[in-house]
């Protein structure tokens, strides 16, 4: 029997989050991002060893933190410099929808210089966020000269 090397929707790069209230994170991230809750494994202490949110056609990973494992999470380590970048079909609905749940502008909402409409957020644990739509076609030469313009 032959087994999917890949699974379905488990293409491309999936952000494993570690966080300190992992039960609280995924209600969090199905109503500031429009998810839905997937798997959710549990610890023999019944903390999440692992869970999952599917958001469109993507998911995220996410785990309790366990320090004595050296598993600690973003925001237990004073922020991440990684930024989750999510498209989705509305971004100023879902924008509102994240502020409303509890996330914080980092970037306002704006339409940029590369074609997408963003904004940049973070959560309460600690990760950015920014999501976008796109909104028009742009060459790279013309991403480039604006961005000259810019600066």
């Amino acid at each position: 029997m032959s087994v999917q090397k890949i699974p379905d929707n488990c293409e491309g790069f999936i952000p494993y989050l570690i966080v300190n209230g992992a039960d609280e994170a995924i209600a969090f991230y199905v109503k500031a991002l429009g998810g839905k809750p997937g798997v959710v494994l549990r610890m023999q202490d019944c903390t999440v060893g692992h869970a999952e949110v599917i958001i469109g056609r993507t998911r995220i990973m996410l785990a309790e933190e366990v320090p004595q494992w050296g598993i600690t999470g973003a925001k237990s380590l004073g922020g991440c410099p990684l930024t989750l970048t999510l498209y989705v079909e509305d971004v100023d609905a879902r924008a509102k929808q994240a502020i409303d749940a509890g996330m914080t502008v980092k970037r306002e909402l704006a339409d940029q210089f590369y074609g997408d409409r963003m904004v940049m957020l973070t959560d309460p644990y600690g990760y950015e966020w920014c999501l976008g739509t796109h909104v028009e076609d742009v060459s790279d030469e013309e991403i480039q000269r604006r961005m000259q313009e810019m600066h």
